[in-house]
């Protein structure tokens, strides 16, 4: 979001993390810092609408999206994979719950085309990050792409 290394803003593990062994741990920053520009700052700035769908997991409510220069924050919390799993009810605080059993993935894809769409005539000048939980971990998937991994 920064354009630096993780460990240039104090992020030396993964968020939600920590070491513990013989060495003393370095500090660490649990968010992503308030005093860090992101580019979705910098891009509101210069007038465009930023828009982030999915996964955050850069800290915890006072570090979300919108506090670091993001006009739509869907999906994005603290959690780097939904406490409920990847089905419907997930549970997300900030992303509403889909139909009993929808997929997030899916979800996520679907807002993302769904602000697109009810906002086309602003495109020019819009910024969209879309991040899908499954890549994070894949742990959970659907039948079919679980199928096609298997061949």
């Amino acid at each position: 979001m920064t354009g630096k290394y993780p460990a240039r803003v104090g992020v030396t593990n993964f968020i939600g993390g920590h070491s513990v062994g013989k060495l003393l741990d370095v500090p660490y920053m649990h968010h992503l810092p308030m005093n860090e520009r992101s580019i979705a700052t910098a891009l509101r700035d210069g007038g465009y609408q930023t828009w982030h769908i999915g996964k955050w997991h850069l800290g915890n409510g006072l570090t979300y999206p919108k506090k670091h220069g993001f006009d739509v924050n869907i999906g994005g919390c603290g959690w780097g994979m939904p406490n409920n799993g990847y089905f419907s009810p997930w549970g997300i605080e900030t992303m509403p719950d889909g139909p009993e059993g929808q997929y997030l993935t899916d979800a996520i894809g679907d807002a993302a085309v769904k602000q697109i769409r009810e906002r086309e005539i602003i495109l020019a000048v819009t910024y969209i990050i879309v991040v899908f939980s499954i890549v994070f971990q894949g742990l959970t998937l659907k039948p079919l792409v679980k199928r096609l991994m298997a061949k």
